[in-house]
């Protein structure tokens, strides 16, 4: 019966346009600012993070889905190489689960370095999403970028995605990945 009612659910949601074009509202919008209280105690701001930095992503997952893990791997690895311009933050949707201690033990499983909390602002509802894995691209001065929903995004496609927006050559940022392991070049 919770099978049925799943598909239901989804049919319905892509039968009246739930899935389709609502986050492209978003893009363009200016972000609203956010606080949260990230897996490690820390407070993360957005618009701190913002004046510090020329990007950001917000990353909406659960720790559960596999193709979050797979696009936080990637969202990693990005993040090793362009963290000078791009702040990022996961939030998970997963509010029963995902608790502060399983938010920890999968930042070290996944070694994520990058701030990991629950989304207690509901920043996903502002993005328009109701899915994941998903992130939202925004500038320095919170204008939503992009949104991208349905990953998991490659460490290739975040990394052409930052240096479009970030005014870099696609060159000069060298990734070289290896079926899903990715390296980051030695400097």
């Amino acid at each position: 019966m919770r099978r049925f009612l799943c598909i239901l659910v989804f049919l319905t949601l892509l039968y009246t346009g739930g899935f389709a074009e609502r986050w492209d509202e978003v893009v363009g919008q200016t972000a609203p600012d956010f606080e949260a209280v990230c897996a490690d105690g820390s407070i993360y701001h957005l618009y701190d993070a913002l004046s510090e930095k020329r990007l950001a992503v917000v990353c909406v997952f659960g720790s559960g889905c596999g193709a979050c893990r797979k696009e936080l791997h990637a969202l990693e690895m990005a993040y090793r190489l362009y963290g000078e311009d791009v702040s990022v933050i996961a939030l998970s949707l997963d509010r029963t689960y995902d608790t502060d201690e399983v938010l920890l033990a999968f930042a070290a499983e996944q070694g994520i370095t990058f701030p990991l909390a629950r989304d207690p602002a509901r920043t996903a509802r502002f993005m328009q999403i109701n899915m994941y894995p998903a992130w939202m691209l925004l500038d320095a001065n919170a204008t939503v970028l992009a949104i991208e929903v349905n990953g998991p995004a490659s460490i290739d496609h975040f990394a052409e995605v930052f240096d479009s927006f970030l005014g870099n050559s696609q060159n000069d940022s060298e990734v070289l990945c290896e079926g899903e392991s990715c390296l980051i070049p030695e400097e």
